[in-house]
């Protein structure tokens, strides 16, 4: 094996384990050395995708797909792409031949207007009251409803109830998986406005999930609607546990902070080390209620938690509670922020593991952000946790 080809293999194994600025900075030196092999340019459109650096995610995916014309797994990263990129009528034709029949028409009907429009470049908004997820009063369609803020979903979630009411236009329906496992089906809609306090948000691309069902025992009145990363990623958001407000800002940038990932169509991704004995990456999914930090045992015996084995504890998430054994972080560090003996649950089962090629250590909930101010830029790929635990030195 000669020197790229080990290279490369590192690149791949790095990859594998998560660690994407080590794998990028190889397969970036590669890629400038002439290499355009289609194993390379698989790696290096995958880590662009990552880092939502979309030009140079679809260079490396075109380069791929000519030497495997037609590959799934390869079209369907460059449609992700694309879609992200709003070059919507591209994306639809591609996600048609590889049979998502209701996401090509969702966004193939966006195409003409454009998806996330925007109306204003500001928004406050303060929490409704309640213990459990954040969760906002908006106009949906002009109605009055009420939407978690979740960071663990992608497209915006809308009750199918509230959906017919306020007409919204179905457009198919499709299987998908939420970090769970298999939610069943959902169907894609165009929602014509979405208001955020002085922000309206007009042709918005969501889904419609029974969420008033699924949240009927977990908050104090009914659950209209969830909104995700597909809206958080186009503005720079800022959940603000300590005032218990939501921020959105069109025009503004975060300038410092840690590595944000956007893997798949809706899964943030944070690096962390944990009880320093494991780096890994964690999901941050926010709407994980009632833990910090949920780990496999793969990850926990790696960074040798302190776990209750002769105690149950439940989470609770979009359709789904997460039953396990309590344990004891001694210390997370993740988006900014140190913090110690931290709560957490042990998962039997994970299902992200290892489903985009890649380890992905456990889930970091709602229990290690709720105290502080989470700021998440999907532009710039920089997340900021401040005013809880103690920053890193």
């Amino acid at each position: 094996m000669d020197a790229p080809d080990r290279r490369l293999k590192t690149a791949a194994e790095l990859y594998a384990n998560g660690r994407f600025a080590d794998a990028g900075a190889l397969a970036g030196a590669l890629w400038q050395e002439g290499d355009r092999s289609p194993e390379l340019a698989i790696l290096s459109g995958e880590l662009a995708l990552l880092r939502n650096r979309l030009g140079e995610a679809e260079t490396a995916l075109r380069v791929a797909l000519q030497a495997l014309e037609g590959h799934p797994r390869l079209l369907a990263l460059l449609a992700e792409t694309l879609r992200r990129g709003d070059r919507l009528a591209e994306a639809a034709e591609i996600y048609r031949g590889l049979g998502r029949t209701g996401m090509a028409n969702k966004i193939g009907a966006l195409a003409t207007c454009g998806a996330y429009r925007l109306a204003g470049k500001q928004s406050e908004v303060r929490w409704l009251d309640g213990a459990g997820p954040p969760a906002v009063s908006a106009r949906v369609n002009g109605r009055e409803a009420n939407l978690i803020l979740n960071t663990g979903v992608g497209e915006t979630l809308l009750d199918a109830a509230l959906a017919r009411e306020t007409g919204v236009a179905v457009q198919g329906a499709e299987r998908i998986h939420f970090p769970s496992g298999l939610a069943g089906i959902v169907e894609h809609g165009i929602l014509e406005s979405l208001r955020l306090g002085g922000l309206e948000v007009e042709s918005v691309p969501v889904q419609l999930h029974e969420t008033r069902a699924a949240f009927a025992d977990l908050l104090p009145f009914p659950v209209d609607g969830v909104i995700g990363t597909g809206l958080f990623s186009r503005l720079h958001s800022t959940l603000d546990y300590q005032t218990r407000t939501l921020r959105l800002d069109a025009g503004r940038r975060l300038h410092d902070g840690e590595p944000l990932y956007l893997a798949g169509e809706q899964y943030p991704l944070v690096e962390a080390r944990l009880n320093d004995r494991l780096d890994t990456l964690l999901f941050l999914d926010t709407g994980m209620s009632g833990t910090a930090i949920a780990l496999p045992l793969s990850s926990a015996r790696l960074a040798e938690v302190d776990v209750a084995l002769d105690a149950r504890g439940t989470g609770y998430g979009v359709g789904s509670t997460l039953d396990a054994h309590p344990m004891r972080c001694r210390e997370v560090r993740a988006a900014g922020s140190i913090q110690r003996n931290i709560e957490g649950m042990l998962m039997a089962t994970f299902a992200l593991e290892r489903r985009f090629g890649f380890r992905i250590g456990g889930l970091l909930g709602d229990g290690f952000v709720n105290r502080g101010v989470l700021e998440l830029d999907f532009v710039a790929g920089l997340v900021r946790l401040r005013g809880v635990g103690a920053p890193p030195v």
